[in-house]
């Protein structure tokens, strides 16, 4: 990966974006993406569109619109109650994982006003827990609302001056290379679906102003509120209604000791993105995305979903009357922890199919299913 890339990358993960709270994240993909595009513009609920046209003569009124949509969401906690002790009690956002919360550092982004009229900011805190030699019979697990954020102080005056309830919470950790193209980060899921579908539009502009005139116009999407419901993603689909739409989010990589393949398959870190076959996936589309891997010598995965993909192509596919869908997946160890693990060989990949996908689709090709 290019070096300018990956502080791309990098950047996109250091924002905290719990579902609902998509703002930084967003900024931090527009202007990462913005130069790459001939246009850009957001809806009411921060979905965010970056447009480039076939040619750099400006919108072409025959021309098809491939969509390539990537969320900004995480998973993440919101403050529901204040003790009086200054303890913070959460709920959780999407699909947190109680088990993992226990002896975790935290950051809240705090609301409350400082001293200057502006919002405090990032407030560090710990989930603690009491040590085991203090703990009377077999430790439990405690329920999300027996969770307790230690803020570091001693009164519920002095929480109010840093937090407030609303406020959102995510995990502290960052991104780390582990080792080789191996890397590590809370909440790839699914800022690397946004560093992909910008960095397809990045090439394709590249493309572009080379002197290639594009089949298509590319619009790369980023959504809200993909890890509770998907909502972003039916607001921008119906608003943009593509002619076909290509979505970037993680699948689960299952070669890791406990995880049954005959249920979930075997899709291995590094061998290369997902296809989805089923259910959203339009099997033109699909098609079209073998083929642009094959011609570029990528190996596919499968991953089988035979009744939903449980990503923003569920929303998608079903609006307008229909529009072709498909969904490609690089590969995640260990999703919805702080403690996610990718191949960056794999992300790199999965660029490639997008840009391929593009750049070999004629005006006349066929995207829907003819009977």
């Amino acid at each position: 990966m290019r070096p300018e890339s990956l502080e791309f990358l990098k950047s996109l993960l250091a924002t905290r974006t719990p579902s609902s709270f998509e703002r930084a994240g967003l900024r931090a993909w527009l202007d990462g993406v913005g130069p790459s595009a001939d246009e850009t513009s957001s809806d009411a609920y921060g979905n965010t569109v970056a447009i480039l046209h076939p040619t750099p003569d400006g919108p072409d009124a025959d021309s098809r619109t491939v969509a390539l949509f990537g969320h900004a969401d995480e998973i993440g906690m919101i403050i529901t109650h204040l003790t009086d002790d200054g303890f913070v009690h959460v709920t959780t956002i999407g699909g947190t994982d109680p088990r993992l919360l226990l002896g975790r550092r935290v950051t809240i982004g705090s609301s409350v006003l400082g001293d200057d009229g502006e919002p405090v900011g990032e407030v560090r805190a710990v989930i603690g827990a009491p040590a085991i030699h203090l703990q009377e019979g077999e430790a439990k697990l405690p329920k999300i609302h027996e969770v307790m954020l230690d803020l570091g102080v001693s009164s519920r005056a002095e929480a109010e001056a840093l937090v407030r309830v609303g406020d959102p919470v995510t995990y502290s950790d960052g991104f780390e290379i582990l080792r080789g193209e191996i890397a590590v980060a809370r909440a790839f899921d699914n800022r690397v679906g946004l560093f992909i579908v910008a960095e397809a539009l990045r090439r394709l502009r590249e493309a572009r102003d080379g002197g290639r005139r594009l089949g298509c116009t590319v619009a790369a999407v980023a959504t809200v509120q993909e890890e509770i419901g998907g909502a972003g993603a039916k607001m921008i689909a119906q608003r943009l209604r593509p002619d076909a739409a290509l979505v970037v989010d993680v699948t689960h990589a299952t070669d890791t000791a406990g995880i049954n393949k005959a249920q979930h398959g075997d899709i291995r870190l590094g061998r290369g993105p997902a296809l989805r076959l089923g259910s959203t996936n339009h099997p033109a589309l699909v098609k079209r995305l073998e083929a642009a891997a094959r011609s570029r010598n990528i190996k596919l995965q499968y991953r089988i979903t035979a009744a939903r993909t449980s990503t923003d192509g569920d929303s998608i596919f079903i609006q307008s009357g229909g529009i072709p869908t498909a969904v490609v997946s690089p590969p995640l160890r260990y999703m919805h922890t702080p403690v996610e693990l990718m191949h960056l060989r794999d992300i790199e990949q999965t660029v490639e199919i997008l840009v391929g996908f593009c750049l070999d689709l004629t005006p006349d090709a066929e995207l829907r299913t003819v009977v």
